[in-house]
């Protein structure tokens, strides 16, 4: 009697689990989507750089993303298919899904963990290097990436390290912007970093599910026909 209570509870757990899972690999999933087609990423996606790592770093992002929502998705929907049929074969799947989700996980917050600032490096280096191609070498494909930067992400030119002021080029500043001085710099760094803040809170998150969920479906899998 005590060992079926146990197997309720065990049960009900892991389908509120997979509840939350399952939510949460629609929301990866919606905001894989949003960070591929986010006008703020394809303007420094489509800058020719001889060395673009964020083309890299943006198409890691989606296609992780995607894949780690539809891991989700699918554990959590094997494992209520699983509770439901009392099934230890789908059960069984559901705990392989979650523990691989784990370890990448684990990969991946170490990886944000010890590359956090790479990212808003790498923007830096896409600013300067169209910064400094407009200014000395007066390139019209870099005014017009920098016109687009300047209009999506509501900046205008960056401040110089040797001088307290900063230096607005107007001829990439759409007239809707006259009078903004924001650093572009800064600007750019910041809304890239929330974005792989709000990545790293859903990697916790995703971590965090998967333990939840792997402790009672090897449970209910053990117990079960």
């Amino acid at each position: 009697m005590q060992i079926q209570f146990w197997v309720r509870v065990a049960k009900t757990y892991l389908l509120i689990n997979n509840l939350f899972i399952t939510l949460l690999g629609i929301v990866i999933f919606s905001v894989s989507l949003r960070i591929h087609f986010d006008d703020h990423f394809t303007v420094l996606q489509n800058v020719y750089l001889p060395n673009n790592k964020f083309k890299g770093i943006h198409s890691t992002a989606l296609y992780g993303g995607l894949a780690v929502s539809m891991v989700l998705t699918f554990a959590g929907m094997v494992c209520t298919a699983g509770l439901i049929q009392e099934s230890r074969r789908h059960l069984a799947m559901g705990y392989f899904c979650l523990a691989t989700l784990f370890c990448v996980t684990v990969q991946l917050g170490y990886w944000r963990y010890t590359h956090g600032e790479e990212v808003g490096n790498v923007v830096k280096d896409i600013y300067d290097f169209l910064y400094y191609n407009f200014t000395r070498n007066k390139s019209t494909i870099a005014g017009k990436h920098l016109e687009d930067i300047h209009s999506v992400y509501v900046c205008c030119g960056k401040c110089s390290s040797f001088s307290p002021t900063c230096n607005i080029e107007d001829n990439t500043c759409p007239d809707k912007l006259t009078g903004v001085t924001e650093d572009c710099l800064v600007t750019m760094t910041d809304f890239v970093m929330n974005c792989t803040n709000v990545q790293g809170m859903l990697i916790l998150f995703t971590t965090i599910f998967t333990i939840n969920g792997m402790m009672p479906a090897a449970f209910c899998t053990s117990v079960s026909k």
